[in-house]
């Protein structure tokens, strides 16, 4: 008889590092995406709708590249124990990696109930953080999307909840819903991308300049010169 009680502890740290991230003990990204897979698979027997909501902390660079890179890790520690605080133990709270939170909510949750969490969080993140002794104030951006109006596998919903992520950061509101015109957008702008590398050995770039003028003389100062793509499809573009 032998006591293996040590190598036993040994292995399950070892599991639950593979699955939790080191910084905040929250869930990781494989961790969560297993946890959408069991979701989905209980959403379709029961036929009920199901949130993910992925989030973004604005301003957390100017935090690092200010008061360093350690208290940057303390407001993310902070951030993931206000998340766990605001939401219901059966709710899932991960942490992907940088400063993007994801959360799955338990059971059945419609917009209405996805934009509810969407609202406490942003709530329970707007309050100072003090670290230190420095007060930091951070904002947030959520994307949601929702199965199965939005995905039907984890791939796709955490890939839509990402764009939905990047609308409520361009658009400056605290969250928004996943749209079809945003993954149109994204593949519009990926299909220019691909383009713009070809452009200039296809000589489609051409340079137009625009007069600089003294409103006092009346007289042209000097000129602006803009680089204009005269795209084969699209026609000429702004600069």
């Amino acid at each position: 008889i032998r006591d293996i009680s040590e190598r036993k502890a040994y292995i399950e740290a070892l599991g639950h590092q593979a699955l939790h991230d080191a910084l905040t003990g929250l869930p990781n990204r494989s961790l969560f995406a297993d946890r959408i897979n069991r979701a989905i698979a209980s959403a379709e027997r029961a036929g009920e709708p199901r949130g993910v909501l992925v989030m973004d902390l604005n301003g957390f660079r100017q935090v690092n590249d200010t008061l360093g890179h350690d208290r940057g890790d303390t407001l993310l520690r902070e951030i993931g124990k206000r998340l766990v605080a605001e939401l219901r133990e059966t709710d899932t709270v991960a942490r992907l990696g940088g400063d993007e939170f994801a959360i799955l909510l338990d059971g059945a949750s419609d917009l209405p109930a996805v934009a509810t969490a969407a609202w406490k969080i942003q709530q329970a993140c707007e309050a100072p953080f003090v670290i230190n002794d420095d007060v930091v104030r951070v904002s947030t951006s959520i994307g949601i999307a929702l199965f199965p109006e939005h995905g039907k596998t984890t791939a796709d919903l955490l890939h839509r909840a990402d764009l939905a992520m990047y609308e409520a950061k361009r658009s400056g509101n605290s969250y928004a819903v996943f749209d079809a015109a945003q993954e149109k957008q994204m593949a519009h702008s990926l299909a220019l991308l691909a383009d713009l590398r070809e452009c200039v050995a296809r000589q489609e770039l051409v340079v137009h300049y625009q007069p600089l003028i003294d409103l006092a003389t009346r007289k042209t100062t000097g000129v602006e010169a803009l680089v204009r793509w005269r795209h084969p499809n699209q026609g000429l573009l702004q600069p």
